[in-house]
């Protein structure tokens, strides 16, 4: 799993969580540093902020975009501190095969990677906005 971030604490807090689960994880903090990371080896799936510091608050949309416009078809989570059911909306239609609010609790969001990378369909269960 590769964690494409700007706070630190989330690769930090989650990444632990994903390898105790068995899971590999690398974390980035920037598209460009994630176009290379996918680049240079394989990932089974992207967790992608909505939001990255000094941009315009969209750049998990723009990496999606940018790495289908590379040819990359790696599955990608959305994980976001902020939106609601429009933002939400939008990522399901984007392509993101999943939307999760980072104040879930840690068990939900490994059970929601989890299950992404096992392949099984999306919980399609109301979500918390914030």
């Amino acid at each position: 799993v590769l964690i494409v971030d700007d706070e630190p604490i989330v690769a930090a807090s989650l990444g632990p969580v994903l390898q105790v689960a068995g899971i590999a994880v690398s974390a980035v903090q920037t598209i460009d540093d994630a176009l290379e990371a996918l680049d240079r080896r394989h990932y089974d799936l992207v967790v992608a902020d909505l939001s990255l510091k000094g941009h315009d608050g969209r750049e998990g949309f723009q990496l999606l975009e940018s790495m289908r416009h590379q040819g990359c078809t790696v599955r990608a989570v959305m994980l976001t501190g902020h939106g609601g059911a429009a933002v939400r909306d939008e990522a399901l239609a984007r392509g993101f095969v999943d939307y999760l609010i980072k104040s879930m609790p840690i068990e939900e969001l490994l059970r929601r990677i989890t299950s992404t990378l096992a392949g099984t369909a999306r919980d399609t269960s109301p979500q918390q906005d914030e």
